[in-house]
């Protein structure tokens, strides 16, 4: 995902093994617990990472997308973030056909992934595939306004707070 905030610009980026993480926690039977924050000055420039991606048991986070930006986080940034990675998730769930190798480890865990039923109810789901929107239990994030506001407003999550560090904003 490519696009502008105003004279801003956000380039956001995946992996389809990385996509695959948000079924595998629908998958997991668990409640589907979104993490996210961001980090600047990377490389020295005046650049930003957004990463966003979902919580496992033993306390890993397994990416989901990351954006770069090129201002302080906004609750505008996260949403693009966020949306330009479902609508891939949601695009490889519609339009992915395995290889002719019946043998194919990665094909067959996509398909695996992607089939489950778990996943396959969401992906079913009417409004999911009218709104493109995916669902989420929990997220947690640190004190920033920016992500707060888009938990709220986006994802109509249960939000907690993580106090491991504060933002000043």
């Amino acid at each position: 995902t490519v696009g502008t905030g105003g004279n801003q610009v956000f380039l956001g980026f995946s992996t389809v093994s990385d996509l695959l993480n948000l079924p595998r926690a629908y998958n997991s039977g668990w409640n589907t617990q979104v993490e996210m924050d961001a980090t600047y000055g990377v490389c020295n420039k005046a650049l930003g990472v957004i990463q966003i991606g979902v919580n496992s048991l033993g306390a890993k986070l397994r990416p989901i997308v990351y954006s770069v930006i090129t201002c302080n986080e906004t609750s505008e940034f996260y949403a693009n973030c966020w949306d330009g990675a479902v609508r891939a998730l949601l695009l490889l769930q519609r339009s992915f056909v395995p290889c002719s190798d019946a043998a194919c480890a990665i094909c067959a865990e996509i398909t695996a992934c992607l089939s489950h039923e778990k996943s396959a109810e969401i992906f079913s789901r009417e409004e999911v595939q009218r709104d493109q929107r995916l669902p989420v239990d929990i997220a947690t994030a640190d004190n920033s306004t920016a992500i707060h506001s888009f938990i709220r407003n986006e994802l109509g999550a249960w939000h907690a707070m993580c106090y491991a560090h504060l933002v000043r904003e």
